[in-house]
């Protein structure tokens, strides 16, 4: 997990490790194909408050696509369309880094990106709000990245 608070940026250790409650907080790497925390990927994991490893605090979800979508496009003010609106937007939205599926720290201060995950897969991947400079778009990649996670209030 990555937070920054001031320009400092906490990085905890990471680990092979992998289970739906693996009782630690280091990141999980997983550098073979399909790139998940989960050898055997699990679909629920994110899909509401009572999932197995809802990664927000009590009484608050992952959203899904269709719910970051609405709240970043529900009226021409909060219109997220790339990363200076993202900051103007009531969510506050900032251009954090990444973690790759290796652990990697990227795209971290300089870059203008934020990658924000939703609670939605596709395929072996999971969808995310990717929003930089120029654009704000959904996407999708390998789930065992480490992206910023916008929890919601159920």
């Amino acid at each position: 997990t990555a937070a920054s608070d001031a320009g400092t940026v906490a990085v905890n250790g990471t680990t092979t490790t992998n289970s739906n409650d693996p009782a630690h907080a280091n990141f999980i790497i997983e550098d073979t194909t399909p790139f998940d925390w989960r050898v055997s990927q699990d679909d629920t994991l994110w899909i509401n408050e009572s999932s197995a490893n809802n990664v927000c605090p009590v009484g608050w979800r992952v959203p899904s696509e269709a719910e970051l979508t609405a709240e970043t496009t529900a009226a021409a003010t909060n219109t997220i369309t790339n990363m200076d609106t993202a900051q103007d937007n009531f969510l506050k939205l900032t251009p954090a880094g990444i973690r790759n599926n290796t652990g990697a720290l990227s795209n971290i201060g300089s870059s203008g990106m934020g990658h924000y995950w939703t609670s939605d897969v596709s395929g072996s991947n999971a969808s995310y709000l990717k929003i930089f400079s120029l654009a704000a778009f959904f996407n999708s990649d390998f789930r065992g990245r480490g992206f910023t996670v916008r929890c919601v209030k159920d």
